[in-house]
């Protein structure tokens, strides 16, 4: 699942198809910052390899990993942790 909160426009939520090796995760990212290192991969597919939720995230299209890869740190968000505010269903 992917989500998105901010206080001035709202909450938005969307899954992604999505292919799982090890335990799930939650980890919360900088929304801009994360696009901006996916605009750099060329494919519809893309690899994110993810050890905890507070390590840095590397990002690679599975057939461009020689390419291109990017990092990305995880968030602390507000309550202290990478675990977002459970879901309310209703705006902040």
């Amino acid at each position: 699942m992917i989500a998105a909160d901010t206080d001035d426009s709202g909450c938005g939520r969307d899954q992604v198809e999505a292919t799982l090796d090890g335990a799930p995760l939650t980890v919360a990212f900088n929304a801009h910052l994360l696009l901006k290192t996916l605009q750099q991969l060329d494919g519809p597919v893309v690899q994110m390899n993810l050890t905890a939720p507070t390590k840095p995230v590397l990002l690679h299209a599975p057939d461009q990993a020689d390419t291109f890869r990017g990092i990305v740190m995880p968030l602390r968000l507000h309550n202290g942790t990478t675990q977002p505010t459970p879901y309310t269903g209703t705006q902040h």
